[in-house]
């Protein structure tokens, strides 16, 4: 295939009055090569939360997702979208990076390690500067481990919970308020 490359010419003269001017000409406007480019591009694009949602054909899984989301984002998370999938994160202090602690798919969908519908947890390699958070990580986890219908994931050394759509619509209320006590309880420790 190759690599597009808009090429262009520029033209440098001098005006009658000594100003020293330069004139360029582009074999495609900036603009339309730049919209060429993107509608050829090979690369995937990052889900938004729109087509996310679109792709959830249970409009009460569909309901309960977009609450999961809204309330993430109350708790301040950071929302990082992937190309199939979004994770949400807390935000890592000054010397620490932010901790996933909630990954979802929409239906059907294989993303990051694997990982389908939503899983909750955390990945304890990503605590390597903030040891003394473990155990509010661990009684989060022990927290989902009582959740009705969650199943353990494992996957690359995750400490985590795939809860299909079903445990997510019965157990909403739940999964939101243990997330709620984490980040409380992280503040407190702060």
């Amino acid at each position: 295939a190759g690599i597009d490359i808009n090429v262009v010419t520029f033209q440098h003269f001098s005006a009658s009055d000594g100003k020293e001017l330069m004139a360029r000409v582009f074999l495609i406007e900036p603009t339309e090569a730049e919209a060429k480019a993107a509608a050829t591009s090979k690369r995937a694009k990052y889900i938004t939360e729109e087509t996310f949602l679109s792709r959830v054909d249970n409009e009460e899984y569909g309901r309960i997702l977009k609450r999961l989301f809204h309330a993430f984002r109350e708790l301040n998370l950071n929302y990082y979208r992937g190309t199939k999938g979004v994770s949400f994160r807390i935000p890592g202090s000054k010397t620490a990076l932010p901790i996933t602690v909630a990954w979802m798919f929409p239906p059907k969908t294989s993303g990051w390690m694997g990982l389908t519908d939503v899983t909750m947890g955390y990945d304890p390699a990503s605590l390597k500067h903030m040891d003394s958070a473990t155990p509010l990580f661990d009684e989060y986890v022990q927290s989902l481990e009582s959740v009705p219908g969650s199943i353990p994931e494992n996957r690359g050394g995750l400490k985590a919970f795939h809860l299909n759509p079903k445990v997510v619509v019965d157990s909403h209320r739940e999964l939101e308020s243990i997330l709620r006590r984490l980040v409380a309880q992280l503040m407190e420790a702060a």
